[in-house]
């Protein structure tokens, strides 16, 4: 089995959807965004079958999908929701293919009272791709 790829960025709105599209794309990978939280205009799992053509590529479903267009710890609270790391370890989609998983938010972004994205990167044991905005600094 491959290691998956992780799609993370520096903060919100950094483009973390369109890079994971373009991965699955060029790669045929499968998809997955294990916590979408926010989806009234569709989630980001949509956005990425928008933009790519190929016909390989699983999209596998969330493990929390929180309506709250917030930090994934704020959106579960607000829904009585607690995100459970193990259980996103455990639905991790089995796939021969390349699985790219795209974060919530930024590397630092809480997924519960004790944990962050980093944390769910380390627990998946994934490659790490970091999309930073383009500016001089």
């Amino acid at each position: 089995m491959r290691k998956p790829i992780f799609v993370t960025g520096i903060g919100t709105g950094v483009g973390k959807t369109v890079a994971a599209a373009i991965i699955t794309e060029a790669l045929g990978a499968d998809y997955w965004k294990p916590v979408q939280s926010g989806f009234e205009e569709g989630t980001d799992c949509n956005t990425v079958q928008s933009l790519i053509s190929n016909t390989q590529t699983q999209f596998h479903p969330e493990v929390y999908k929180l309506a709250l267009p917030a930090s994934p710890h704020i959106a579960a609270r607000e829904e009585g929701v607690v995100i459970d790391l193990n259980t996103i370890v455990t639905n991790k989609p089995e796939t021969n293919n390349h699985l790219v998983i795209e974060g919530a938010g930024g590397l630092l972004v809480p997924i519960n009272e004790k944990q962050f994205i980093a944390d769910m990167i380390l627990a998946l044991n994934a490659q790490v791709i970091l999309v930073s905005r383009n500016y001089l600094g």
